[in-house]
């Protein structure tokens, strides 16, 4: 569904999708990169992160960074194409990094619960590690500009070992939920990035979590995957039908 509703909107748009594992994917009219076992791709963080099944984005991201991309879309699979994405591209091109913020922190609309992401803690964990502050950005759409791509392969290692030693607790991990170690260890490694400037996304364009219950101008939304059915089922989801 995520596919063609892209398809429906940008037909022309190049579309590469990274697949780890053996696969049949079908005609998706896209270029599949083939990148075989995920547990292989973690080198020697296999044994610790192999059953945490998100990092093979940022792995698939480093292994393509040679090519020239000044704008690229990094999007999750629950996420859904509603409209000309020409707009997105455009109103964000200043920064390096774009994406939405992470629910419930600090620059949530929904508010701030410390418990979910201890910010302070955050930071805190950042300037121990000689990482510049990042804040919590939400991954499901990054909009990554300037070569932006390429930089980021360069701290994949970094990426790997701080969540190797979140899952190994050797590291404080300034959030109740173990499965955004992938998110806390990409906002340390961009703090590595020199000169990196980063952004969020207009709400407007990018709805996230169940947000398109209230809007119809996104031109993508991040459902999430637990509202998958209440999505796809729903005829007021734009786009949708």
């Amino acid at each position: 569904a995520s596919r063609e509703s892209l398809r429906r909107h940008a037909p022309a748009l190049p579309v590469t999708i990274l697949c780890f594992g053996d696969i049949d994917l079908g005609d998706l009219e896209a270029e599949v990169e083939r990148r075989g076992s995920y547990e292989h791709s973690l080198d020697e963080h296999a044994a610790t992160l192999g059953g945490y099944p998100v990092l093979h984005k940022w792995i698939g991201l480093a292994q393509i960074a040679a090519a020239p991309h000044e704008q690229l879309l990094y999007l999750d699979n629950d996420t859904y194409i509603c409209a000309d994405l020409d707009p997105l591209f455009t109103a964000h091109a200043e920064h390096d990094f774009y994406a939405r913020e992470e629910p419930f922190t600090m620059r949530s609309p929904h508010g701030y619960d410390p418990e979910y992401v201890d910010e302070l803690a955050l930071a805190s964990l950042a300037y121990g590690q000689g990482c510049k502050a990042i804040p919590p950005y939400n991954l499901g759409v990054v909009l990554l500009n300037n070569g932006l791509c390429g930089r980021l392969g360069a701290v994949l290692p970094d990426l790997l070992a701080f969540a190797a030693r979140f899952a190994q607790g050797t590291l404080p991990y300034p959030s109740s939920n173990r499965w955004i170690i992938e998110q806390v260890a990409l906002w340390l490694s961009l703090g590595r990035i020199e000169g990196l400037t980063h952004g969020l996304l207009d709400r407007s364009l990018v709805a996230q979590d169940d947000e398109f219950l209230a809007t119809s101008s996104a031109a993508v939304v991040h459902y999430f995957s637990r509202n998958t059915d209440a999505f796809l089922g729903s005829t007021d989801a734009p786009g949708a039908a």
